[in-house]
């Protein structure tokens, strides 16, 4: 027991999550789109390239949510439970519950839903 212990605390480590909204605050890049929901695997590949290191999205701390999908850009509200360690952006009256699946100071990755489809990211911060 005393050998496995350090290594699933490690596991823990790895794959902590978000602790507070001011570690979420910041510019992340989408690198990887692992997963959505209905997409074949050669449209699930063709949304990588096209998205992959081409989207960004800015966390501010106020609440503002700044996405930037390419040269464009939309602005939007964004919240930070600290008890579900979950972010709920909002738009146009719609909530999008986003999911932080794993953390590191640099790196996380999440799942969005939106009605009934879900999508999964793995996210930079520059």
């Amino acid at each position: 027991m005393k050998k496995i212990f350090p290594v699933l605390f490690m596991l823990f480590c790895l794959n902590s999550f978000a602790q507070t909204k001011a570690e979420i605050t910041g510019k992340w890049t989408i690198v990887k789109v692992y997963k959505i929901d209905l997409a074949t695997p050669e449209e699930l590949q063709q949304v990588d390239g096209f998205i992959a290191n081409n989207w960004a999205m800015e966390f501010r701390e106020d609440g503002v949510m700044v996405a930037s999908p390419g040269n464009a850009s939309q602005v939007t509200t964004w919240e930070f439970d600290e008890k579900t360690k979950k972010m709920i952006l909002k738009s146009q009256g719609k909530s999008l519950p986003v999911e932080i699946l794993s953390y590191q100071p640099n790196t996380m990755r999440i799942n969005m839903s939106l009605e009934g489809r879900t999508a999964e990211f793995g996210m930079q911060k520059k």
